[in-house]
């Protein structure tokens, strides 16, 4: 869904915008979270593997607990019920699940003293041209051609260069919403840009 019109009218503003902005930011654990949660609820592709999870955890478990049940009641219609309600319950609490596995996994990565880059202070540059991020362990130039798609949230900005890999932008990153409005003018200007 393309909207780049309403979201144009929602940032206007009268900042004067440069042809060039640089903003310095480091990342937390907390962050990762956010995108992990963000992707997990607003892919098209992880919900449909969530999905899939649920069907099959729910259907895969149904006999187990009706065999239990009616072994230990003697009952169809009791072991029949309770197998229904608790594959109900599975299906419902899957992507829960899923969710905080993912916020575990995520926190146990920014744990590990090999994971050094997700601690570094990044410099992002945006021009008409490109995208460049940079660290002390790490840099990268991207044309804006090969961002897939822009979430702009209250709280964060995601550019989408895969269908889960984004350059992640919290608000402390900018020094002031007037900042914020102008960064996001500017990539209306430098990208067409499809939001997520």
């Amino acid at each position: 869904i393309l909207l780049r019109k309403t979201t144009t009218l929602m940032i206007e503003t009268k900042v004067q915008t440069t042809a060039l902005m640089i903003i310095r930011y480091q990342l937390t654990v907390d962050d990762q979270i956010v995108i992990n949660y963000f992707y997990n609820t607003k892919s098209s592709i992880a919900q449909k593997k969530i999905r899939n999870m649920k069907i099959l955890y729910a259907f895969a478990l149904l006999p187990c607990i009706f065999i239990i049940t009616f072994v230990m009641t003697k009952i169809f219609i009791i072991a029949t019920i309770i197998s229904l309600c608790f594959g109900l319950f599975i299906y419902k609490f899957t992507e829960t699940a899923v969710i905080i596995r993912a916020n575990k996994n995520t926190r146990k990565m920014y744990e590990l003293d090999k994971n050094k880059a997700l601690y570094q202070e990044t410099t992002l540059t945006i021009s008409q041209e490109y995208i460049e991020t940079i660290s002390s362990l790490a840099e990268g130039r991207m044309k804006w051609s090969l961002v897939e798609k822009i979430a702009i949230e209250e709280d964060y900005i995601f550019i989408f260069v895969s269908e889960n890999g984004a350059i992640i932008i919290p608000n402390r990153a900018f020094q002031n919403q007037a900042q914020r409005r102008e960064f996001i003018e500017l990539i209306n200007r430098y990208h067409a840009v499809k939001y997520a």
